[in-house]
């Protein structure tokens, strides 16, 4: 009786065990995962949405293209 009992122990639980740690071992890395590609996920969107801003493209137009600024227009008034 303590031989079969033994021997479905070795057959059942503890192999049950072993995948139950692996399991979890693949859950903690699968959550590292998504909580990190949420993170970029967030970050790209943001500089997607940033991507509409007039302002923002100007701002990377001057830095990363060297572009000009427009010259100020003075408005010329009619002498009276």
């Amino acid at each position: 009786m303590l031989v079969v009992f033994g021997y479905a122990l070795s057959q059942h639980v503890i192999p049950n065990y072993h995948e139950l740690q692996s399991i979890e071992r693949r859950h903690k890395e699968t959550r590292k995962l998504v909580s990190d590609q949420t993170t970029e996920n967030a970050t790209l969107k943001d500089q997607t949405e940033a991507l509409d801003d007039p302002y923002y493209l100007a701002q990377i137009m001057v830095e990363r293209y060297k572009w000009r600024h427009a010259p100020l227009q003075v408005e010329n008034k009619p002498a009276k």
